[in-house]
């Protein structure tokens, strides 16, 4: 019966530690798509010519 439940609990602490590792991928998926959309903002548009109007 031993040999049951430490099965089942390292059948639990594998299923906890996926979890834990698709959570923090899913919170680093959302930082970058925030970063991206903040780098996206600061960037000036470019200019619809191909060369500088600025220089």
């Amino acid at each position: 019966m031993d040999g049951i439940s430490a099965m089942s609990s390292q059948v639990f602490a594998l299923n906890y530690d996926m979890a834990m590792l698709k959570k923090t991928m899913e919170n680093v998926a959302e930082q970058e798509v925030a970063l991206i959309n903040d780098l996206a903002e600061v960037m000036q548009a470019p200019s619809q010519y191909n060369f500088d109007v600025y220089g």
